[in-house]
Protein backbone atom coordinates (compact mmCIF):
# COMPACT_ATOMS: atom_id res chain seq x y z
CA UNK A 1 0.00 0.00 0.00
CA UNK A 2 2.78 2.42 0.94
CA UNK A 3 4.72 1.58 -2.22
CA UNK A 4 1.59 2.05 -4.34
CA UNK A 5 1.03 5.50 -2.83
CA UNK A 6 4.63 6.46 -3.56
CA UNK A 7 4.22 5.39 -7.18
CA UNK A 8 1.08 7.50 -7.52
CA UNK A 9 2.94 10.54 -6.15
CA UNK A 10 5.84 9.91 -8.52
CA UNK A 11 3.47 9.65 -11.49
CA UNK A 12 1.61 12.83 -10.52
CA UNK A 13 4.83 14.83 -10.17
CA UNK A 14 6.16 13.47 -13.46
CA UNK A 15 3.00 14.40 -15.37
CA UNK A 16 2.92 17.90 -13.87
CA UNK A 17 6.59 18.55 -14.65
CA UNK A 18 6.27 17.36 -18.24
CA UNK A 19 3.20 19.55 -18.63
CA UNK A 20 5.10 22.58 -17.33
CA UNK A 21 8.01 21.85 -19.65
CA UNK A 22 5.70 21.67 -22.67
CA UNK A 23 3.74 24.79 -21.71
CA UNK A 24 6.86 26.81 -20.95
CA UNK A 25 7.93 26.66 -24.59
CA UNK A 26 5.07 29.06 -25.35
CA UNK A 27 5.12 31.14 -22.20
CA UNK A 28 8.48 32.53 -21.14
CA UNK A 29 10.15 35.64 -22.49
CA UNK A 30 13.60 34.64 -23.65
CA UNK A 31 14.19 31.70 -25.96
CA UNK A 32 17.20 30.75 -23.80
CA UNK A 33 15.01 30.77 -20.71
CA UNK A 34 12.39 28.73 -22.55
CA UNK A 35 14.96 26.09 -23.43
CA UNK A 36 16.49 25.92 -19.95
CA UNK A 37 13.13 25.85 -18.16
CA UNK A 38 11.81 23.08 -20.41
CA UNK A 39 15.08 21.16 -19.98
CA UNK A 40 14.68 21.54 -16.22
CA UNK A 41 11.15 20.17 -16.39
CA UNK A 42 12.02 17.21 -18.60
CA UNK A 43 15.15 16.33 -16.63
CA UNK A 44 13.29 16.55 -13.32
CA UNK A 45 10.58 14.29 -14.72
CA UNK A 46 13.23 11.81 -15.87
CA UNK A 47 14.86 11.87 -12.43
CA UNK A 48 11.54 11.17 -10.72
CA UNK A 49 10.79 8.37 -13.20
CA UNK A 50 14.04 6.58 -12.41
CA UNK A 51 13.45 7.17 -8.71
CA UNK A 52 10.11 5.44 -9.20
CA UNK A 53 11.81 2.52 -10.96
CA UNK A 54 14.23 2.25 -8.04
CA UNK A 55 11.29 2.16 -5.61
CA UNK A 56 9.75 -0.71 -7.56
CA UNK A 57 12.99 -2.68 -7.90
CA UNK A 58 14.49 -2.15 -4.44
CA UNK A 59 14.49 -5.38 -2.48
CA UNK A 60 13.81 -7.53 -5.54
CA UNK A 61 16.46 -10.24 -5.56
CA UNK A 62 17.74 -12.10 -8.58
CA UNK A 63 20.02 -10.94 -11.35
CA UNK A 64 17.39 -8.87 -13.17
CA UNK A 65 16.11 -7.15 -10.03
CA UNK A 66 19.61 -6.23 -8.87
CA UNK A 67 20.56 -4.98 -12.35
CA UNK A 68 17.46 -2.76 -12.61
CA UNK A 69 18.04 -1.49 -9.08
CA UNK A 70 21.66 -0.62 -9.82
CA UNK A 71 20.94 1.08 -13.16
CA UNK A 72 18.01 3.09 -11.80
CA UNK A 73 20.13 4.33 -8.89
CA UNK A 74 23.10 5.26 -11.07
CA UNK A 75 20.88 7.18 -13.48
CA UNK A 76 18.88 8.75 -10.64
CA UNK A 77 22.03 9.97 -8.87
CA UNK A 78 23.30 11.44 -12.14
CA UNK A 79 20.02 13.07 -13.14
CA UNK A 80 19.55 14.78 -9.80
CA UNK A 81 22.97 16.40 -10.09
CA UNK A 82 22.15 17.42 -13.67
CA UNK A 83 18.80 18.88 -12.54
CA UNK A 84 20.60 21.05 -9.99
CA UNK A 85 23.17 22.11 -12.59
CA UNK A 86 20.47 23.10 -15.08
CA UNK A 87 18.66 25.02 -12.36
CA UNK A 88 21.90 26.81 -11.51
CA UNK A 89 22.48 27.76 -15.16
CA UNK A 90 18.85 28.82 -15.58
CA UNK A 91 18.82 30.96 -12.44
CA UNK A 92 22.16 32.59 -13.21
CA UNK A 93 21.04 33.26 -16.79
CA UNK A 94 17.92 35.05 -15.54
CA UNK A 95 20.10 37.09 -13.20
CA UNK A 96 22.59 37.94 -15.96
CA UNK A 97 25.47 36.36 -14.06
CA UNK A 98 29.06 36.75 -15.20
CA UNK A 99 29.73 33.13 -14.26
CA UNK A 100 28.33 32.03 -17.61
CA UNK A 101 30.09 34.57 -19.82
CA UNK A 102 32.83 32.22 -21.04
CA UNK A 103 33.15 28.56 -21.98
CA UNK A 104 35.96 28.14 -19.46
CA UNK A 105 33.72 29.22 -16.58
CA UNK A 106 30.85 27.05 -17.79
CA UNK A 107 33.25 24.10 -17.93
CA UNK A 108 34.40 24.73 -14.36
CA UNK A 109 30.79 24.95 -13.19
CA UNK A 110 29.96 21.67 -14.93
CA UNK A 111 32.91 19.64 -13.58
CA UNK A 112 31.35 18.77 -10.18
CA UNK A 113 28.33 17.29 -11.96
CA UNK A 114 30.61 15.27 -14.23
CA UNK A 115 32.33 13.96 -11.09
CA UNK A 116 29.01 12.82 -9.62
CA UNK A 117 28.01 11.07 -12.86
CA UNK A 118 31.36 9.25 -13.04
CA UNK A 119 31.16 8.21 -9.38
CA UNK A 120 27.56 7.05 -9.80
CA UNK A 121 28.31 4.68 -12.66
CA UNK A 122 31.66 3.64 -11.19
CA UNK A 123 29.86 2.60 -8.00
CA UNK A 124 29.16 -0.75 -9.64
CA UNK A 125 32.81 -1.55 -8.98
CA UNK A 126 33.81 0.93 -6.26
CA UNK A 127 30.63 1.10 -4.12
CA UNK A 128 31.53 4.77 -3.68
CA UNK A 129 28.07 6.35 -3.74
CA UNK A 130 25.93 3.24 -3.31
CA UNK A 131 25.78 -0.50 -3.79
CA UNK A 132 23.15 -3.21 -4.04
CA UNK A 133 23.55 -6.08 -1.61
CA UNK A 134 22.92 -9.76 -2.33
CA UNK A 135 19.24 -9.40 -1.37
CA UNK A 136 18.75 -6.65 -3.94
CA UNK A 137 18.54 -3.87 -1.35
CA UNK A 138 20.05 -0.43 -1.97
CA UNK A 139 22.79 0.67 0.45
CA UNK A 140 24.64 3.96 0.71
CA UNK A 141 28.35 3.98 -0.10
CA UNK A 142 31.18 5.60 1.84
CA UNK A 143 31.22 8.64 -0.47
CA UNK A 144 27.43 8.98 -0.68
CA UNK A 145 27.41 12.56 0.66
CA UNK A 146 29.37 13.84 -2.35
CA UNK A 147 26.23 13.72 -4.47
CA UNK A 148 23.90 15.81 -2.24
CA UNK A 149 26.70 18.23 -1.33
CA UNK A 150 27.55 18.93 -4.98
CA UNK A 151 23.90 19.12 -6.02
CA UNK A 152 22.70 21.36 -3.21
CA UNK A 153 25.71 23.67 -3.49
CA UNK A 154 24.48 24.66 -6.96
CA UNK A 155 21.01 25.43 -5.66
CA UNK A 156 22.05 27.17 -2.44
CA UNK A 157 24.61 29.38 -4.18
CA UNK A 158 22.26 30.61 -6.88
CA UNK A 159 19.44 31.05 -4.35
CA UNK A 160 21.60 33.30 -2.18
CA UNK A 161 22.74 35.15 -5.29
CA UNK A 162 19.13 35.76 -6.31
CA UNK A 163 18.21 36.89 -2.80
CA UNK A 164 20.98 39.50 -2.82
CA UNK A 165 19.81 40.68 -6.25
CA UNK A 166 16.23 40.98 -4.99
CA UNK A 167 17.43 43.40 -2.31
CA UNK A 168 19.36 45.55 -4.77
CA UNK A 169 16.98 45.99 -7.70
CA UNK A 170 14.25 48.62 -7.72
CA UNK A 171 12.03 47.05 -10.37
CA UNK A 172 9.05 45.33 -8.76
CA UNK A 173 8.88 42.84 -11.60
CA UNK A 174 12.51 41.81 -11.17
CA UNK A 175 12.12 41.70 -7.40
CA UNK A 176 9.31 39.19 -7.76
CA UNK A 177 11.34 37.01 -10.12
CA UNK A 178 14.50 37.15 -8.01
CA UNK A 179 12.60 36.33 -4.83
CA UNK A 180 11.05 33.32 -6.51
CA UNK A 181 14.49 32.20 -7.65
CA UNK A 182 15.82 32.76 -4.13
CA UNK A 183 13.15 30.66 -2.44
CA UNK A 184 12.99 28.02 -5.17
CA UNK A 185 15.20 25.67 -3.16
CA UNK A 186 13.13 25.69 0.03
CA UNK A 187 10.38 23.20 -0.99
CA UNK A 188 12.97 20.84 -2.49
CA UNK A 189 15.23 21.09 0.58
CA UNK A 190 12.33 20.48 2.96
CA UNK A 191 11.02 17.63 0.82
CA UNK A 192 14.47 16.10 0.50
CA UNK A 193 14.96 16.26 4.27
CA UNK A 194 11.62 14.56 4.87
CA UNK A 195 12.55 11.92 2.31
CA UNK A 196 15.82 11.14 4.09
CA UNK A 197 14.25 11.02 7.56
CA UNK A 198 10.88 9.40 6.86
CA UNK A 199 11.47 7.68 3.49
CA UNK A 200 8.61 9.57 1.86
CA UNK A 201 8.79 10.91 -1.74
CA UNK A 202 9.18 14.48 -0.53
CA UNK A 203 11.89 15.58 -2.92
CA UNK A 204 9.81 15.07 -6.06
CA UNK A 205 6.90 16.95 -4.47
CA UNK A 206 9.26 19.76 -3.49
CA UNK A 207 10.64 20.01 -7.02
CA UNK A 208 7.12 20.09 -8.44
CA UNK A 209 6.04 22.85 -6.04
CA UNK A 210 9.14 24.90 -6.86
CA UNK A 211 8.62 24.57 -10.61
CA UNK A 212 4.93 25.42 -10.29
CA UNK A 213 5.63 28.54 -8.24
CA UNK A 214 8.17 29.77 -10.77
CA UNK A 215 5.83 29.04 -13.67
CA UNK A 216 2.98 30.92 -11.98
CA UNK A 217 5.20 33.95 -11.42
CA UNK A 218 6.10 33.99 -15.10
CA UNK A 219 2.46 33.68 -16.09
CA UNK A 220 1.65 36.68 -13.91
CA UNK A 221 4.46 38.58 -15.59
CA UNK A 222 3.06 37.74 -19.02
CA UNK A 223 -0.40 38.96 -18.03
CA UNK A 224 1.00 42.29 -16.86
CA UNK A 225 3.65 42.84 -19.56
CA UNK A 226 3.36 44.41 -23.00
CA UNK A 227 4.67 41.72 -25.39
CA UNK A 228 6.22 44.13 -27.89
CA UNK A 229 8.20 46.42 -25.60
CA UNK A 230 8.55 44.33 -22.45
CA UNK A 231 7.16 47.24 -20.43
CA UNK A 232 4.36 46.96 -17.90
CA UNK A 233 1.00 47.08 -19.66
CA UNK A 234 -2.03 49.24 -18.96
CA UNK A 235 -3.59 46.76 -16.56
CA UNK A 236 -0.40 46.58 -14.49
CA UNK A 237 -0.11 50.38 -14.57
CA UNK A 238 -3.61 50.88 -13.20
CA UNK A 239 -3.03 48.31 -10.46
CA UNK A 240 0.25 49.96 -9.55
CA UNK A 241 -1.31 53.43 -9.40
CA UNK A 242 -4.17 52.26 -7.19
CA UNK A 243 -1.69 50.62 -4.84
CA UNK A 244 0.58 53.66 -4.84
CA UNK A 245 -2.11 56.22 -4.07
CA UNK A 246 -3.72 54.05 -1.41
CA UNK A 247 -0.43 53.64 0.45
CA UNK A 248 1.30 56.96 -0.16
CA UNK A 249 1.89 59.34 2.72
CA UNK A 250 0.24 62.75 2.38
CA UNK A 251 3.60 64.46 2.75
CA UNK A 252 5.16 62.31 0.03
CA UNK A 253 5.35 63.56 -3.55
CA UNK A 254 4.27 61.32 -6.41
CA UNK A 255 5.16 62.26 -9.97
CA UNK A 256 3.37 61.00 -13.07
CA UNK A 257 4.85 61.65 -16.50
CA UNK A 258 3.02 60.69 -19.70
CA UNK A 259 4.90 60.68 -23.00
CA UNK A 260 3.98 60.40 -26.65
CA UNK A 261 6.27 59.60 -29.58
CA UNK A 262 6.37 62.46 -32.07
CA UNK A 263 6.12 61.49 -35.71
CA UNK A 264 5.38 57.85 -34.97
CA UNK A 265 2.62 57.66 -37.59
CA UNK A 266 5.05 58.91 -40.23
CA UNK A 267 7.49 56.12 -39.31
CA UNK A 268 4.77 53.52 -39.82
CA UNK A 269 3.58 55.10 -43.08
CA UNK A 270 7.03 55.53 -44.58
CA UNK A 271 8.95 52.48 -43.34
CA UNK A 272 6.20 50.05 -42.40
CA UNK A 273 4.93 48.64 -39.12
CA UNK A 274 7.97 46.41 -38.60
CA UNK A 275 10.21 49.47 -38.35
CA UNK A 276 7.56 51.19 -36.26
CA UNK A 277 7.64 48.31 -33.79
CA UNK A 278 11.43 48.46 -33.76
CA UNK A 279 11.28 52.18 -32.98
CA UNK A 280 9.01 51.49 -30.02
CA UNK A 281 11.40 48.83 -28.76
CA UNK A 282 14.39 51.18 -29.00
CA UNK A 283 12.53 53.95 -27.18
CA UNK A 284 11.30 51.51 -24.53
CA UNK A 285 14.82 50.19 -23.95
CA UNK A 286 16.08 53.74 -23.40
CA UNK A 287 13.26 54.52 -20.99
CA UNK A 288 13.81 51.27 -19.08
CA UNK A 289 17.47 52.11 -18.67
CA UNK A 290 16.64 55.53 -17.25
CA UNK A 291 13.89 54.25 -14.97
CA UNK A 292 15.92 51.33 -13.66
CA UNK A 293 18.59 53.77 -12.52
CA UNK A 294 16.08 55.95 -10.68
CA UNK A 295 13.77 53.22 -9.41
CA UNK A 296 10.80 54.50 -11.39
CA UNK A 297 7.83 52.54 -12.69
CA UNK A 298 7.27 52.58 -16.45
CA UNK A 299 4.37 51.24 -18.49
CA UNK A 300 2.95 51.36 -22.00
CA UNK A 301 -0.50 52.91 -21.67
CA UNK A 302 -1.65 53.03 -25.29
Amino acid sequence: MVKALKIEIFLLCTIVLIGLAVRSRRSLFSSTQQLLFSMLGYTSAAYISFDMIWTLSDGVDGTLGIAVNWISNAVSFSLFAIVCLIWFIYSETVQGSRLLTSRYRVLLVTLPTVLVVVLAFASYWTHALFYIDARGVYRRGVAYMIQPIVSYCYVIYTSLHAFVHSLRVESLRKKAIYRTLAFFAIPALVGGTLQVIYSVPGLCVGIMISMLSLYIIYQEQLISTDPLTGLNNRNRFETYMLSTFSNVDQAEDVYLLMMDVDGFKQINDRYGHVEGDHALQVISAALKEVCSASGGFIARYG
